[in-house]
């Protein structure tokens, strides 16, 4: 409705104000509200990217990070939220808008997960994410569809790509890109049995 009335440009604009500005906006229609909104709404992207460290003393700084593609095997360690293995394709993420390229068998590699996400767990094979802890919505929902769940593995949408072959530890929070093997292209035939021998899951396609 703000939008329909001018009052912003466009609705998630409005996620970028306090809540004493939009009360004044209601109240004036004021285009310097709008205005500095708007401009919070196009730094947040890259605003976002930076890292900073969980204990600050003084004014907050950026933590400096080169973080590039990781060429051949490679192993990172996060915090394990839920338990099993899984092999498969990584599906890396940087936008929730970016989701509906999941498919099946997919181990998602995102920043963070939202209530938005949940109807693609179905599909995947395993969840990684940068940040989270027991109780953020990837690793719970990760117990509920008994996936296997890692969080808190910096840079993780950096160093990999999506159609990286990598294995994921929910045990011991270990992923690690490999060389897939004649075994994965056997396992992922037996999946693909499955799949077609369930109805509930071909409605999934």
């Amino acid at each position: 409705q703000m939008v329909r009335e001018g009052r912003i440009p466009e609705p998630d604009v409005l996620f970028f104000m306090t809540f004493e500005e939009i009360g004044i906006l209601l109240a004036t229609r004021s285009p310097a509200i709008a205005a500095k909104a708007s401009r919070r709404f196009r730094l947040h992207p890259r605003l976002n990217k930076d890292k900073y460290p969980y204990v600050v003393l003084g004014i907050p700084k950026p933590i400096v990070r080169e973080l590039k593609y990781c060429e051949g095997e490679t192993e990172l360690k996060g915090n394990p939220m839920s338990q099993g293995t899984a092999r498969g394709y990584a599906r890396v993420i940087q936008d929730f808008e970016e989701a509906h390229l999941i498919k099946k068998g997919d181990i998602l590699i995102t920043a963070a997960t939202d209530t938005g996400w949940t109807p693609y767990f179905p599909l995947l094979a395993g969840v990684v994410t940068e940040i989270g802890g027991p109780l953020s919505h990837g690793a719970v929902v990760a117990r509920e569809y008994g996936l296997p769940c890692i969080v808190g593995v910096d840079g993780a949408t950096l160093l990999l790509r999506t159609g990286d072959y990598v294995f994921l530890d929910g045990n011991s929070g270990i992923l690690r890109k490999v060389v897939k093997s004649e075994e994965d292209d056997e396992d992922e035939d037996e999946l693909r049995d499955v799949l077609k021998a369930s109805p509930r899951l071909q409605n999934l396609q």
